[in-house]
């Protein structure tokens, strides 16, 4: 009688859950290939977007994964979080400075204001992490779990 040990992967449907979804990274463009298209054209009611101060002064604007638009407003110092007809959802009081946006999920945005990056969840409208750095940056992005922020030069 001869024993021989028998190689067995054990493999759970979670993990085949997890390789089926994995990210898949598109292939760059050439410049010849990217083209500028307005897709729709937004209407939104000025009226009910003006609150604390009487002008509305756009630094930035993003789109969360449902399709809920978030304008970075500098003259009311807040968030404007509407949906993709442009009906207002809510006004996200900011205390000051708020430039830029940039979406990390549903629920929450990373915010430039002066020398920190705060990420505010849209829910609750309440500051969840806030970073402070040493510049005052232009722009701020998201991408694989990393918040950049940019600041430009004059040449």
């Amino acid at each position: 009688m001869e024993k021989t040990s028998s190689y067995v992967i054990l493999r759970s449907e979670k993990g085949k859950q997890a390789q089926i979804m994995s990210l898949v990274r598109r292939q760059p463009k050439k410049i010849d290939e990217i083209s500028l298209q307005s897709c729709s054209l937004l209407k939104i009611n000025i009226a009910e977007i003006i609150t604390k101060s009487r002008c509305v002064e756009i630094h930035g604007c993003t789109i969360s994964p449902n399709g809920n638009m978030i304008f970075a407003d500098h003259a009311a110092d807040e968030l404007k979080v509407m949906k993709e007809n442009g009906k207002l959802i809510k006004n996200i009081n900011c205390t000051s400075n708020t430039h830029v946006v940039a979406c990390i999920s549903n629920e929450s945005v990373a915010v430039i204001k002066g020398n920190s990056v705060e990420v505010i969840n849209t829910e609750t409208e309440k500051v969840d992490k806030c970073f402070n750095i040493f510049s005052s940056p232009d722009g701020v992005d998201y991408f694989e779990n990393v918040i950049i922020t940019r600041r430009y030069s004059a040449c």
